[in-house]
């Protein structure tokens, strides 16, 4: 019972950081759909669909839950429970640093500094590693199949999002791609 309220907090968190740091994205589907209009509709069709799978994978822990939390049952995860619950919090607790450090670059430069000198997106490393733990603690097959298909979306859109920031910041985000890795170690 512990864990399912322990996700539900997890995901509190995620209601603070997006009312407290909102960060736009320039790979997000509404700003892909925005800047493409001309694109081919299957492009758009595709960004549509990586955001349904995203928003149903990142929300089916929480709906899980919450379930069990109701009905009252007992999943054994014991074993993974516990890493994967500290998995979570330090994967949001990376991300809601990396939040709040984007969400105060006022002047709108590079950020280099911090986390993102180690990572040039923490905030998705830290989603990759709160999903992780998340999935530790209810490992059903679908929740696992949904993590990995989850990691290559991401990918896909930060792949995006670099193409806009090269056109951004050109040269400086250049040197800085080529002296920080995209997550932590690759």
């Amino acid at each position: 019972m512990i864990i399912y309220i322990t996700i539900i907090l997890l995901y509190a968190s995620f209601l603070i950081e997006f009312i407290l740091w909102p960060v736009p994205s320039e790979a997000s589907t509404k700003q892909l759909l925005k800047k493409w209009k001309t694109n081919l509709m299957t492009h758009n069709f595709i960004y549509i669909l990586i955001f349904i799978f995203n928003l149903v994978f990142t929300i089916s822990p929480l709906i899980l839950s919450i379930y069990f939390l109701i009905l009252e049952k007992r999943y054994n995860t014991f074993q993974m429970a516990i890493p994967g619950m500290v998995f979570g919090w330090i994967g949001r607790l990376v991300s809601m640093k990396g939040a709040y450090i984007l969400n105060h670059n006022k002047d709108k430069h590079l950020i280099t500094r911090s986390l993102y000198q180690w990572s040039r997106n923490p905030i998705s490393f830290g989603l990759y590693i709160t999903f992780l733990g998340l999935v530790m603690a209810l490992p059903y097959f679908f929740l696992i199949a949904g993590w990995i298909i989850f990691l290559g979306t991401m990918n896909y859109k930060i792949g995006i999002e670099e193409r806009f920031l090269k056109e951004k910041y050109g040269e400086a985000y250049l040197k800085y791609q080529k002296s920080t890795p995209k997550y932590l170690l690759i």
